[in-house]
């Protein structure tokens, strides 16, 4: 796994896919740091996206519409629970320029959906996420290894310096507050700043506030 701290270096990596260079990339990162974001940006429309749940069907079916186009997976945790997700996967990012895709069916899928049982495609595979789900699994593992792996971990004053210049206006109160706390995200500076500018005075203690106490507040 590589691990990568500033926007420079996530945005060389969404650039070096882009431009052909590799079968898979994974970026891994936490929620709101703007991986989503510079991906949509940089790839534009040469890739076609799949966000969230699919089933290993419809993994197939968008893999054969959109062959020989490159494949993004946005937010699909999920798909590493799935083995046959995960099985398909693994045909898909092979690292060798033609991959060969089965899906193997007793349904005459080839019929009912004028879609063959195997194809061939040079697609290539970008995946999103948060995190990665029972990395110890053989199949997870075979998967992983076919692919570049990225973390990215910016720290607070490269998040920082990222909104200074790309927002096109921003908040040099919101941005102290949060510079100071543990960590915080994009995310986070646009939830503040739209508490604040909705008039709440208490903008602070309110985004300090934990999950289990917003909980206990909706429950109590």
């Amino acid at each position: 796994m590589i691990t990568i701290h500033t926007y420079a270096d996530l945005k060389h990596f969404i650039k070096a896919f882009k431009n052909d260079s590799f079968d898979l990339l994974i970026l891994i990162s936490e929620g709101g740091l703007g991986k989503t974001y510079n991906t949509r940006k940089i790839l534009n429309s040469k890739a076609h996206c799949i966000n969230s749940h699919i089933t290993p069907l419809e993994l197939y079916l968008q893999a054969f519409e959109f062959k020989d186009k490159k494949l993004w997976l946005d937010d699909v945790e999920d798909m590493f629970n799935n083995d046959k997700l995960v099985g398909l996967l693994k045909q898909l990012c092979e690292t060798q320029e033609i991959k060969d895709i089965q899906y193997g069916t007793s349904w005459d899928i080839d019929k009912t959906r004028k879609v063959p049982k195997n194809f061939e495609t040079n697609s290539q595979v970008i995946m999103t996420v948060n995190s990665i789900n029972r990395i110890q699994n053989k199949g997870i593992m075979a998967l992983l290894d076919r692919g570049i792996i990225v973390n990215f971990k910016p720290s607070n004053n490269e998040i920082t310096t990222y909104v200074k210049e790309n927002f096109e206006r921003y908040d040099k109160e919101v941005l102290q507050f949060l510079n100071e706390s543990p960590s915080f995200s994009l995310r986070s500076y646009i939830k503040c700043c739209q508490l604040k500018g909705a008039g709440f005075k208490n903008w602070k203690e309110l985004m300090t506030k934990k999950p289990e106490q917003i909980a206990g507040e909706v429950h109590g």
